[in-house]
């Protein structure tokens, strides 16, 4: 997931700087599917973010874009949902690949 501020001077610059950073890093990670979560709607007009969503999808983002608000809440528990099945996807796909899932450190939970 790459949180994006949308409020930005140019949101779809930030997003290469992460993607570039990523792929200098490890193409392994810059292969990994990606989520991009436009954040503080609250305060851009929704023809923006309409205008937005359709400038990362034509900048070779995919389609896999939404936006939230930490503000009002806009959207928070639909993005955290489709995270959860990203993850959940991605194990399935990993363990049908017969890729190794345990890391060797307990699976991270937010209760603890």
């Amino acid at each position: 997931m790459h949180l994006v501020d949308a409020t930005a001077n140019d949101p779809i610059k930030d997003w290469k700087i992460v993607r570039s950073e990523l792929e200098a890093y490890a193409q392994i990670l810059a292969d990994k599917p990606e989520v991009i979560v436009l954040t503080k709607a609250d305060a851009a007009p929704e023809d923006y973010i309409a205008e937005l969503k359709q400038a990362f999808i034509d900048a070779g983002a995919g389609r896999d874009i939404h936006f939230i608000s930490s503000v009002t809440g806009l959207n928070v528990k639909t993005v955290l949902r489709r995270i959860y099945q990203a993850i959940e996807t991605g194990k399935a796909e990993e363990e049908r690949a017969g890729q190794p899932q345990d890391s060797g450190t307990p699976e991270w939970s937010p209760l603890g």
